[in-house]
């Protein structure tokens, strides 16, 4: 422990050095220097005994409170000029003052809200009183104020229970569904809580906002293997690499099915994850039956050996469901020869660029092949500033989104820099995005036309030029950024459009306009492609009212 603020005589600093340190596990040493700082003499071995902390950190916090420390006899205690000091510093912020009965019924109401449970997503939604015993669960295992907590799959809403509980945590919800996530945010900003909720489909990758950026993870997985392993591999890569992080999942099976079990705690075993907690039946749910409706709560520390084995994890299969097409026992075939031959005719090119896993060998090895995730960190990595000095696959694209990441079809055509894009998607999928409200905010970037058949195609041309409206000007340089931020895109958008009519604008003016749109204030710090469908629907209208008050 680097001690120059206490020899200094700086308690705020030291404070600072040591929460920050042990983060959002400062829950184990509170209760010491609390002990040290309440006037009774206390030798450490008394301090190892009445809470359980090893004597190594007791002594390393002695040493670091030295300065405000008085000793007799090899006892220790906080001397009185300072005590009130420390324990101001030291004592915990309060968790809000809401009645754990009054947050189950809350949450029973926005249970009831919800968007009816997606099988083929291996929903089955845990009770209300889950939720709030979750939440109850983390605010007192955990010091969450300030601290950055993600909800890895939010069907069962934990991350609006834990905002009431814990207002001052910032807390993410990162789901593929994006009714859900529409349904998340509107109660989130109907009730003032800090819950911003991210699109992601973690078959292909975690959101970038959040990789390595958070303090605590929670999930709720597919209960199979596969999904298991998924959700804590994209979890764990959110986290910050550090010892203070740690992860929280849940996972059931039935009691005649060990060897389900056995399978799961091999996926966190082969993490080289430190199970800190089992707790059995902590989780109940209106369903899962087999599992007798219900699961065990895990606490998991990541260790040093974790950040490695991230690095060595295996491909994503994304047949990581129990049922439905994603089901572990579907069949994941080759895309068939005509519809093959349909995106040819589609590209007007023998060899374009091929995005996804199933083209046929004898195309595959003609042709350049990405995997989505890659093509999208190529997206986000190099599309840089306009004008482009050589742009992430500029040229023909062709991209197999079915039947599984329909979702990534929007935010393809929002940032992409291809000459032409051709998405293999559903029907359903290709109507949702041509006929919906999304439709005029993509023609900014790109005149999109549906080819008919199940799957679909959507064939987009890019549009160089540049919008004759001041709105979609200003959206069409918003969108040549996919590698900023949606705020620093957006900012610099502004201010082009300002210089544009002869007019100097200040970030910090460009700034403060973002900061009164809903979405601005949200998602600043944001990837584009992350935003829920129905933020990126209002973007436009956010955009205008951004120009508007300049």
């Amino acid at each position: 422990m680097d001690t120059t603020g206490a020899a200094a005589g700086d308690l705020q600093g030291v404070t600072r050095d040591l929460l920050e340190e042990w983060g959002v596990v400062a829950a184990r040493i509170r209760p010491v220097v609390l002990a040290l700082a309440a006037g009774r003499w206390h030798t450490i071995g008394d301090l190892v005994r009445d809470h359980g902390v090893s004597r190594r950190t007791v002594e390393r916090l002695a040493a670091a409170l030295d300065p405000w420390i008085e000793q007799q006899g090899g006892r220790l205690r906080v001397r009185d000029q300072e005590r009130a000091a420390v324990l101001a510093e030291w004592t915990p912020p309060a968790c809000a003052a809401t009645a754990p009965q009054d947050v189950e019924r809350t949450m029973a109401d926005l249970m009831r809200g919800l968007p009816p449970s997606d099988r083929g997503l291996d929903h089955v939604p845990a009770t209300p009183a889950t939720a709030v015993r979750r939440a109850h669960f983390l605010a007192e295992t955990f010091d969450l104020a300030g601290a950055s907590v993600l909800c890895l799959g939010d069907h069962d809403l934990t991350s609006l229970a834990l905002a009431q509980l814990c207002p001052a945590a910032e807390i993410a919800a990162v789901d593929v569904d994006e009714r859900l996530l529409g349904y998340i945010g509107r109660v989130a900003e109907e009730r003032g809580w800090r819950v911003r909720p991210l699109f992601a489909d973690l078959r292909v990758e975690v959101p970038p906002s959040v990789r390595e950026a958070c303090d605590l993870l929670f999930t709720d997985p597919p209960y199979t293997p596969a999904g298991a392993h998924l959700f804590l591999v994209r979890g764990l890569a959110a986290l910050r690499r550090r010892d203070a992080s740690r992860a929280v999942f849940c996972y059931g099976y039935g009691e005649r099915q060990p060897a389900l079990g056995l399978k799961a705690q091999a996926e966190y075993h082969r993490l080289h994850l430190l199970a800190e907690a089992i707790l059995p039946g902590f989780n109940r749910y209106a369903g899962a039956e087999a599992l007798g409706a219900a699961s065990s709560l895990y606490v998991c520390r990541p260790t040093r050996r974790t950040w490695a084995a991230l690095a060595r994890a295996r491909p994503v299969d994304p047949r990581i469901y129990s049922q439905g097409e994603s089901a572990e026992t579907s069949r994941l075939e080759p895309l068939p020869q005509p519809l093959v031959e349909r995106v040819r005719r589609a590209t007007g090119e023998d060899r374009p660029l091929l995005v996804g896993e199933r083209w046929l060998p004898d195309l595959a090895a003609r042709c350049e092949t990405l995997a989505l995730a890659r093509y999208l960190e190529d997206v986000r990595a190099r599309g840089g500033r306009p004008p482009f000095t050589g742009p992430p696959h500029g040229g023909v694209v062709a991209v197999d989104l079915h039947p599984h990441f329909g979702g990534y079809l929007p935010r393809l055509l929002l940032t992409a820099a291809a000459r032409r894009l051709v998405a293999v998607v559903s029907a359903e999928v290709a109507a949702e995005l041509l006929g919906g409200p999304l439709a005029a905010l993509v023609g900014v970037r790109y005149r999109a036309a549906h080819v008919p058949g199940e799957p679909s195609l959507v064939v987009a041309d890019r549009l160089d030029a540049e919008p004759e409206d001041r709105v979609g000007r200003t959206l069409h340089r918003l969108l040549d950024r996919p590698a900023a931020t949606l705020g620093s895109a957006w900012r610099e958008a502004l201010i082009g459009a300002m210089a544009a009519e002869g007019r100097t604008l200040t970030k910090n003016g460009a700034r403060a306009a973002i900061a009164a749109t809903a979405t601005g204030r949200l998602y600043g710090r944001c990837h584009l492609s992350e935003l829920p469908l129905d933020r990126l629907c209002n973007l436009a209208e956010e955009v205008a009212s951004s120009l508007e008050s300049l």
